[in-house]
C-alpha cells in the first residue's frame, strides 16, 4: 500500500475542508531541523522547524503566504545553545 503525505494550505475553518480557498500539496522530500525532539521535554523552539518540497508551487492569495524567516546570523534571544 502506498502511503502519500499531503500538506494542505488556506484551511482557515476545519468544519469547511473542501473551500475554495484550499490548496492540497503532495509531499515529494523533507528535512527536519536535527535537534528537533517531539515527544521530550526537552524541546526546543527554534528546532520546531521543517524544509518541504511539494509536487507543485502553492499559489498565494488571502489565505496562503510566505514565511518571512530570520537573517541567517540570527540567534534567538535567551537560548543556550549546547
Amino acid at each position: 500500500m502506498l502511503f502519500c503525505k499531503k500538506i494542505i494550505a488556506g484551511l482557515h475553518n476545519i468544519n469547511l475542508r473542501n473551500g475554495p480557498d484550499i490548496q492540497i500539496r503532495t509531499i515529494f522530500r523533507s528535512a527536519v531541523h536535527p535537534a528537533y525532539q517531539p515527544s521530550t521535554t526537552k524541546d526546543v523552539p527554534f528546532c520546531d522547524a521543517a524544509v518541504i518540497k511539494v509536487n507543485r508551487p502553492f499559489i498565494f492569495n488571502e489565505y496562503v503566504r510566505k514565511v518571512n524567516l530570520p537573517p541567517h546570523d540570527n540567534d534567538p534571544q535567551g537560548i543556550t545553545f549546547n
